[in-house]
């Protein structure tokens, strides 16, 4: 409980007791830098860390859970840990981009993931898209109704189905970046190597 400061910096760590920041009522300096920490706890909000949040140094660790705006600096990530803690919503947006070739299956695949008690076969016997003759045309945006849940914050899907015929790829890197997961669809019938190629 007397503890004030921690350098806990290079050790390997890949998680953060709560039990331990519970007892560390006078922490204000707490150094977690160069560790494979992936979320801190959201008792880290409940130290005094909060409001001299300058204290804090999680450099060097991944912290894939915690959304990227809030990585950004000590107070950023004190704010995120901040509403968890005090159980304000955080609602976030991961764009979840298909793309690859013409009739490669990124529609099919997507109806099955949007509903879980479709299996692959009853998608295969579906009718195709009948008014482009069975190809999406440009970019078909569907989101999930339903949500993930990561490091306590609610993330709702987003899919965008991107067209893979020729004309339609110039503009798919415009929509690659930081915030967006892509999934690489091909037909594994067809060289594999070329297809992976061509839709990047």
């Amino acid at each position: 409980p007397h503890l004030c400061s921690l350098d806990a910096s290079s050790n390997r760590l890949t998680t953060l007791s709560d039990t331990f920041l519970e007892s560390s009522s006078r922490l204000t300096s707490l150094d977690l830098s160069r560790n494979s920490l992936h979320c801190l706890p959201v008792s880290l909000a409940s130290t005094p860390l909060a409001l001299r949040p300058e204290g804090l140094s999680c450099a060097s660790n991944p912290l894939t859970l915690v959304p990227e705006p809030f990585r950004a600096s000590p107070s950023s990530l004190m704010g995120f840990l901040g509403d968890l803690l005090t159980g304000v919503e955080q609602v976030l947006f991961l764009r979840v981009i298909l793309v690859g070739s013409a009739a490669a299956g990124k529609t099919s695949l997507l109806r099955c993931l949007l509903d879980p008690d479709l299996s692959i076969r009853s998608v295969l016997r579906q009718p195709r898209l009948p008014d482009t003759g069975g190809a999406t045309l440009g970019i078909e945006v569907e989101r999930a109704d339903r949500s993930v849940r990561v490091c306590g914050a609610d993330v709702r899907l987003q899919f965008w189905d991107f067209a893979g015929q020729e004309c339609y790829r110039v503009g798919h890197g415009i929509f690659l970046g930081d915030r967006v997961l892509p999934v690489f669809v091909f037909d594994a019938t067809l060289d594999v190597l070329d297809t992976i190629e061509q839709a990047a």
